[in-house]
């Protein structure tokens, strides 16, 4: 399939980030084939099977989510919006996985591809993904998206110990080998099978550099909640170790190597990450909802770790939007560091695209518009009542724009949502059997909560 974008300003973010007014793009397949002016563009082809008029837009790398939870979707409006971290978890979220069985996690992970295309996210990392919920039809649901996806099955050396979290007999290193086997390379190599261990210090040494081991074995990536709250240094100080030396001894550190949240943690912890290339997803509405704390950010910047950008949960967030993320960091960072410069626009847009293409492993597929990479790309409308987009297109793309002003999805060369409309999966019939399921969630959980 051949695709030519036109009369768009192109924000590459390639290593010049450059800025292409009126400009044109050129799809081949899977891959950018050309891009820039618009009579070199359509030079090089005379009859292309399809022609979007991105007049008055913006046209995008698509954007990447390097850290949500698909199966948390249904949570919204059973969990409180005025709960901290520790009640949030241990009180709600707790029971609310224990209800969750397969059917719920397929229609979940459908509901959350809904949104992310919408908004126009088009690869991200799917955190805790119990065996219990799904993992099957949580595959099955990417695939029918057209998504790209890197799915972290979850492990542990304890799965009885574990049992009343959601997870079961079957959450171990075996199981998640075969699973990978079975799934990863799916879709056209569009999805790939992590693995995510326990928050440090929960398992045993030992298990981490098995969990890394197999990590190593399989050549595929992990990644880990780390240091979210005060409380999960914890166990690390009981043992007398900082979470950098932790996860540097017990061989957690590399590329592909994705860290969630990273808010607790110090200079000597970030020149740690820093020299290990470890990536951090940092979660600024999950943060300042259930009160986390402040992610050191602007000083893992400067300290060259990389910093890709996630939406989390969903009673944590509650909207599946990486412009929002984009907004909000520059925001709560510049403001707390009295420094207007302390996260720039340039710095914001690559979290929510290159930055999160590098932690997946991806950068030299997607997360830019460069000729060769894969056709991942989104139009954004910029013809609202807030004008001065032609003066400033990237601060009006952090500071203007939402999801909602994404009218086209692209992803590897096929076209997935054209204005507006998604073509890849039935949306009447996800938003049916989510209202089914989220009754049945519903009753199960105040069932479990009043037992």
């Amino acid at each position: 399939m051949s695709i030519l974008i036109q009369n768009a300003t192109l924000l590459t973010v390639d290593p010049e980030n450059k800025i292409i007014r009126n400009g044109a793009l050129l799809v081949e397949q899977d891959k950018i084939i050309a891009l820039g002016d618009i009579d070199t563009v359509k030079s090089q082809t005379a009859h292309p099977e399809h022609t979007i008029d991105a007049r008055n837009c913006f046209l995008l790398p698509g954007l990447v989510d390097a850290h949500i939870h698909t199966g948390n979707t249904l949570s919204r409006g059973l969990i409180p919006h005025d709960v901290a971290l520790a009640d949030w978890l241990g009180e709600w979220m707790v029971p609310f996985k224990s209800v969750l069985d397969q059917d719920d996690g397929k229609t979940s992970a459908q509901l959350v591809m809904l949104e992310m295309i919408q908004t126009g996210t088009t690869c991200f990392l799917d955190s805790l993904l119990y065996s219990r919920h799904g993992l099957e039809g949580v595959v099955n649901a990417v695939l029918e998206s057209g998504m790209r996806a890197c799915i972290a099955k979850f492990v542990t050396d304890s799965p009885r110990l574990e049992m009343k979290k959601g997870a079961g007999e079957e959450d171990t290193l075996g199981q998640a080998k075969s699973f990978f086997k079975r799934y990863n390379g799916a879709g056209d190599g569009k999805i790939d099978i992590w693995l995510e261990p326990p928050h440090l210090g929960r398992s045993q040494p030992v298990f981490y550099q098995d969990a890394s081991a197999l990590a190593k074995e399989l050549d595929t990536g992990m990644t880990i909640h780390f240091m979210e709250g005060p409380k999960d240094r914890e166990p690390l100080q009981k043992m007398g170790i900082s979470p950098g030396r932790f996860a540097q001894k017990v061989g957690l550190l590399g590329e592909r190597r994705v860290y969630a949240h990273g808010v607790w943690i110090s200079d000597e912890d970030i020149d740690i990450l820093a020299e290990g290339k470890v990536s951090i997803a940092h979660c600024p509405t999950t943060n300042m909802k259930v009160i986390d704390g402040i992610a050191p950010i602007p000083r893992m910047i400067r300290k060259n770790v990389n910093v890709a950008l996630g939406c989390d949960g969903f009673s944590s967030n509650d909207n599946v939007d990486i412009f929002r993320e984009m907004r909000t960091a520059p925001l709560l960072h510049n403001v707390v560091n009295a420094d207007p410069t302390a996260i720039s626009l340039e710095d914001a847009l690559k979290m929510g695209t290159n930055n999160g293409a590098r932690a997946l492993g991806k950068a030299n597929k997607i997360g830019s518009l460069e000729v060769g990479k894969k056709a991942d790309l989104i139009t954004v409308e910029m013809r609202r009542p807030y004008t001065g987009a032609e003066r400033d297109p990237l601060g009006h793309v952090i500071y203007s724009c939402s999801g909602s002003n994404v009218r086209d999805v692209i992803i590897d060369g096929k076209i997935i949502m054209l204005n507006r409309q998604i073509l890849s999966l039935n949306v009447d019939e996800i938003h049916q059997e989510v209202e089914k399921r989220a009754e049945l969630v519903s009753a199960k959980f105040d069932a479990r909560k009043s037992s």
